[in-house]
């Protein structure tokens, strides 16, 4: 028993101990920061990864080329609902328990240890350090390499847990959870990597995580192996960023369908999620090639779209890379933390439909060793953290044109394939608008096209055939049936010459692997539509042309199968007929040349830092320079909606925009110009004629703040190494369409105007170039006109006449009796359609007899009555596009339409979804359909085709 002085001295080698320590930490943190050797760790290291309850599970704290390491203070987690920790003899730790001893930190160094565990919440807390550190250099021999403690834990549920360093408040300046020190007192701030062990009792068909499997875990040297990150079960996945280390001396990273060797801007190929255009995707990458680091990342953006779609991605494949073996030897590919991301858990990031990052729920495995003689089980970390607050700023790569070596039989010929242009009419008088449909039929395996055409420029404006928009050299021709499946990575493309007439367009798939996979190619339908507007009304033509851009085309036409392979022969070229001759042309077949074409690379870009300037620029005037904001009507009644666009013109190179818009609250509201959805804080803007082309990796921002009436969007291109090397600088045209409601009567103004935010703006806009670089002057700010509102009330809807309406039901009266004129003598068929036509317009008063019935009988007479009725079978009641029969049209009916024609189901999960799914209303269901679909719900579209021949 021990007396009291015994029990005293104790607890003031406690509190001493305690101090101690915290005078080393204190110590540490104001000397100086050291780094680690580049291959240095820590790691928790676990005897086994499945166990039974009341099995002990032993948990060694392991470092790894610390060099002089002298001490650490670590925070540890686990679940106290799983996991018991336990000392060695079996007793529950408490508050104050040690880890048990390693095999460093033993030496007669004056060590110094504490703990401050929290057993409820599942957390051990504890420190050891040498205290003698002048003694510990005297003698040395650091200690570098070695277990520091060891932690027994007993298991009490059998069910997945897992345990982990984990960062803490009381250790503010951890790197996950760890904090290491060297024989001089100072702690060590980067260069090891803090390694997680792996998951006890993992549920793999239920479990939440982040891993990278390999197709093969053994390789010859030259043999590509393929990496495939993919998740599992992330709640409401938007996107993610990883960090990836292998040895480059052993592995190269490379394309793993080309096996082109990675540089420094490499994009990963894209896998099965984060690949929808519709919540416009954007892919990164910035790697260091040199030291065997590749940095990854890609993130929906549109994401109120995404979100409002309520189909999130939660399970499947991100990003396929290739490495190639340079040696055969044992290695490792493993998620590794990074400076770049220094929230990041173990090397991933990941976030979901609103932008925030998920912090914890989810674990990471790493996979298995490569070329091991046993080859190793994949080992799963836990992820216990936040994740990088930035995503990496890099100039994106686009994706080249599959270029596989695979000889495969082009199409076979057959006089019904072929490939056409058809005119919505050949006749237009000068303003009026034709729309050119390209379109292909029976090509078979068909995967992408190039088409270039020819027109008279001094007749005909090519302009887009939905806005009458003019063209510029980039603009994107509307898309057709075909080639719109985001599963398959569709990139388009247009490079034109508009003052010599030309149009250049190109689309096609690049995940070529699963659209041969889905065994369900598209060969017949429509792949683009222009619009060509009347400049002068005479005899002139459209045409597909050779070009010296496509040396090797088929009369200014290439088209491509599912291989990535020209279709060399096979196929015709149908020109369309003359425009405004007396005498239509009848189109005539072209025979088709036999020529083998070679694919022409894409451009990699290389990053380009955007340098933003300290100095206020003046604005100044050239005269046809300039910015402004377009308004379709400035004279306007309560309830209207104004489209405002905004336009630059004669930017020279430009590459991006900033703009910071101001409007009265009380008489405007920010909305969709489409739809007439009230605009939210992180509400982007419609798209315009510019900054519109995916092959210079568009980035669209926005950081509005609407109780205020300030809009602040921009966007800009990232690939600008690419862009440059077009030549093809954008310089003209509308960049941005937002809408405002009208809502008071009273005269007002829409203004760009300085802020905060944009310290280098000119009149709250800022305009880049294609360097990256801020056009500090050279441009005007054209402000948009004041808008008028007028205070006039609505006029009553007006009382219906005698006219009929397009039922011919007659006019109905206070008496029974008919109007004469119109009723005479109904005819069976205006009672049939009396009868299938119930509609309001039927009945404009609210008297009985204007509510057409089954009978139809207009008056009380028998004459009155048809002799005939005919029984109409009434008509199933559903909504055009509800193919899942929620009762509203979804971006999840769109993919359901779009499944369907892929065979991935055979069926709707509503009995009138056969019905519902054809809303061009051709009879058939196609991709066309899913098209139109996604539109609507976008707000491209407020009708479809089928609901238009129905009026």
């Amino acid at each position: 028993m021990l007396r009291r002085g015994e029990v005293s001295s104790m607890k003031v080698n406690r509190i001493l101990s305690f101090l101690l320590t915290l005078m080393l930490v204190i110590y540490s943190l104001c000397g100086n920061l050291i780094n680690a050797a580049p291959t240095s760790s820590i790691e928790i290291v676990l005897d086994k990864t499945t166990a039974s309850v009341g099995e002990i599970v032993t948990a060694s704290i392991n470092i790894k080329n610390i060099t002089n390491f002298s001490g650490c203070q670590l925070n540890m987690k686990y679940d106290p609902a799983v996991l018991q920790p336990v000392t060695s003899s079996g007793v529950a730790y408490t508050k104050s328990t040690m880890p048990g001893a390693g095999t460093i930190l033993n030496s007669d160094f004056n060590l110094r240890q504490v703990a401050d565990n929290d057993l409820e919440k599942g957390i051990l807390n504890f420190s050891k350090a040498y205290v003698s550190l002048d003694d510990y250099r005297t003698a040395a021999a650091p200690e570098q390499t070695g277990t520091v403690a060891v932690v027994k834990f007993k298991v009490l549920k059998e069910e997945t847990s897992s345990i982990s360093f984990e960062d803490t408040t009381s250790v503010p300046n951890a790197i996950d959870g760890t904090v290491l020190f060297d024989w001089n007192g100072d702690r060590i701030q980067s260069g090891y990597s803090v390694i997680q062990p792996a998951v006890i009792n993992l549920d793999m068909t239920k479990a939440s995580y982040i891993t990278m499997g390999y197709d093969k875990n053994a390789a010859e040297v030259g043999e590509i192996i393929k990496a495939t990150v993919k998740i599992n079960k992330i709640t409401n996945f938007s996107g993610y960023q990883v960090n990836i280390k292998y040895d480059p001396t052993v592995l190269q990273a490379v394309n793993p369908k080309t096996g082109v060797a990675y540089t420094n801007s490499s994009l990963p190929t894209s896998g099965e999620l984060l690949v929808s255009e519709d919540y416009g995707p954007i892919v990164q990458g910035v790697h260091k090639i040199s030291e065997g680091i590749l940095n990854l990342s890609r993130s929906y953006t549109a994401l109120e779209v995404y979100r409002a779609s309520e189909s999130p991605e939660e399970t499947g494949t991100l990003a396929v890379v290739g490495f190639k073996v340079l040696q055969k030897k044992a290695t490792t590919v493993v998620f590794e933390d990074s400076e770049t991301m220094p929230n990041g858990i173990t090397g991933t990031t990941l976030f979901n439909w609103y932008g925030n990052r998920i912090q914890s729920g989810y674990f990471v495995i790493q996979p298995g060793e490569i070329n091991s003689a046993p080859i190793a089980t994949a080992t799963p970390t836990t992820k216990p953290t936040a994740f990088a607050s930035t995503m990496p700023t890099v100039t994106l790569t686009p994706t080249p044109t599959a270029t596989t070596t695979t000889t495969i039989p082009t199409a076979v010929p057959t006089t019904e394939s072929y490939i056409t242009m058809n005119f919505d009419k050949n006749t237009a008088e000068v303003g009026q608008i034709i729309k050119a449909t390209v379109k292909i039929n029976k090509i078979t395996n068909f995967s992408g096209y190039q088409v270039n055409i020819k027109y008279d420029p001094t007749v005909l404006q090519a302009v887009n055939p939905k806005t009458g928009v003019a063209y510029t050299n980039s603009s994107l021709p509307t898309s057709g049936e075909l080639l719109v499946n985001e599963d398959y990575g569709p990139i388009v493309q247009g490079v034109h010459k508009i003052s010599e007439g030309i149009l250049n367009l190109s689309r096609s798939y690049t995940a070529l692997d699963v659209y041969r996979a889905s065994e369900s190619p598209e060969e017949t339908g429509t792949v683009a539509v222009v619009g060509f507007k009347a400049l002068q009304k005479k005899a002139t033509t459209v045409v597909f042309e050779h070009s010296v851009t496509m040396p090797n085309g088929i009369i200014g036409t290439t088209l491509f199968n599912w291989y990535g392979n020209r279709i060399t022969s096979g196929y015709s070229v149908i020109q369309p007929g003359e425009i405004n001759s007396e005498t239509i042309t009848t189109p005539t077949p072209t025979a088709t040349p036999t020529i083998i074409v070679t694919p022409t690379p894409t451009a990699t870009a290389t990053p380009t830092i955007v340098v933003t300037p300290t100095v206020k620029p003046t604005p100044t005037s050239t005269g046809d320079s300039y910015i402004t904001i377009d308004l379709d009507k400035t004279d306007v009644s309560v309830g209207d909606i104004i489209k405002a666009s905004v336009r630059i013109n004669d930017i020279s190179n430009f590459s991006g925009y900033q703009v910071n818009i101001k409007y009265d609250t009380t008489v405007l509201q920010a909305v969709n110009p489409k739809t007439g959805a009230e605009y939210k804080n992180d509400s982007l803007p419609l798209e315009g004629e510019i900054l519109a082309n995916q092959d210079y990796s568009p980035f669209p921002t926005c950081d509005n703040i609407i109780s205020e009436g300030l809009l602040n969007f921009g966007k800009l291109y990232t690939a600008l190494d690419v862009y440059k090397e077009s030549n093809l600088a954008e310089k003209s045209g509308v960049v941005a369409v937002v809408g405002f409601k009208v809502i008071k009567a009273k005269n007002t103004a829409i203004t760009f105007e300085d802020c905060d935010s944009m310290p280098s703006g000119i009149t709250g806009t800022m305009l880049f170039n294609w360097d990256g670089e801020i056009i500090k002057s050279g441009y005007s700010i054209m402000q948009p006109a004041a808008i008028t509102v007028r205070s006039v009330t609505p006029t009553a809807t007006a009382t219906p006449t005698a006219t009929p309406t397009k039922t011919a039901t007659p006019t109905p009266t206070q008496t029974a009796t008919p109007t004469p004129t119109q009723t005479a003598t109904p005819t069976a068929t205006q009672t049939a359609t009396a009868t299938a036509t119930a509609t309001a317009t039927a009945t404009p008063t609210a008297t009985a007899t204007a509510t057409p019935t089954a009978t139809a009988t207009p008056t009380a007479t028998a004459t009155t009555t048809p002799t005939t009725t005919p029984t109409t079978t009434p008509t199933p009641k559903f909504i055009y596009g509800d193919v899942d029969g929620n009762g509203s049209v979804r971006i999840n009916d769109a993919v359901l339409i779009r499944d369907y024609v892929l065979g991935k189901i055979n069926e709707f999960p509503y009995e009138y979804g056969m019905l519902a799914a054809d809303v061009d209303g051709n009879g058939s269901i196609k991709i066309n359909d899913a098209v139109l679909v996604r539109d609507y719900v976008l707000g491209k579209i407020f009708l479809f085709p089928v609901e238009e021949k129905e009026e």
